[in-house]
């Protein structure tokens, strides 16, 4: 081979890995079924602290009975954080899921609503700004699923619902830049077995 070949091909190799998706991992919870392929790269956080995190801040908005709630019916199943990131720390790009258990009663084409309800009373009053989509209704592995989307200034936010068993399974990502495509890709992997 020349040194010209060799070249040639050192290029096509650095051209294809330039393209090449993120590595990633496959997260599966056992008691929601839920299946879905992670950045492999981001850094995990410890599903217990971050609920303790949670309960801490339900007991200082929403008083004793609130901290409860989430500490009886509340299950954080991850929360990925970027790695690498430099920036602010409210900027970072994450994506989490949490399990919640559903009110006696609820149907999944309720779920809609609800994403539009919390949406609007977090967002819609505190980022004036923001382009909030309405939830649209899709589908994941057979079930009624809702998702919708916020555009704002700093990052972009995506989000998904369902009703999986008695289980509310609520998925958030918030990115700008290049990491936006890789919590859509997350997104776009769930599924359940």
């Amino acid at each position: 081979m020349t040194r010209r070949s060799i070249a040639g091909i050192a290029c096509l190799l650095l051209a294809a890995g330039a393209f090449a998706q993120p590595a990633t991992f496959t997260y599966r919870d056992p008691a929601s079924g839920l299946v879905i392929d992670l950045p492999a790269a981001w850094e995990r956080t410890d599903p217990d602290a971050v609920k303790k995190d949670m309960i801490a801040s339900r007991e200082r908005f929403g008083g004793p009975a609130a901290a409860e709630a989430v500490r009886q019916h509340t299950f954080v199943l991850f929360v990925m954080l970027a790695r690498p990131y430099e920036g602010p720390a409210r900027n970072r790009p994450m994506l989490s899921c949490v399990a919640t258990d559903a009110p006696p009663g609820s149907r999944a084409d309720q779920m809609g609503n609800i994403l539009d309800r919390a949406i609007q009373s977090t967002f819609g009053r505190f980022e004036r700004d923001a382009v909030i989509s309405k939830p649209e209704r899709f589908e994941i592995s057979g079930r009624e699923a809702y998702r919708a989307t916020i555009e704002a200034k700093d990052a972009s936010y995506r989000f998904v619902k369902l009703l999986q068993g008695d289980r509310m399974i609520d998925c958030t990502a918030a990115a700008s830049g290049p990491h936006l495509e890789t919590v859509e890709r997350a997104l776009a992997s769930m599924k359940f077995e």
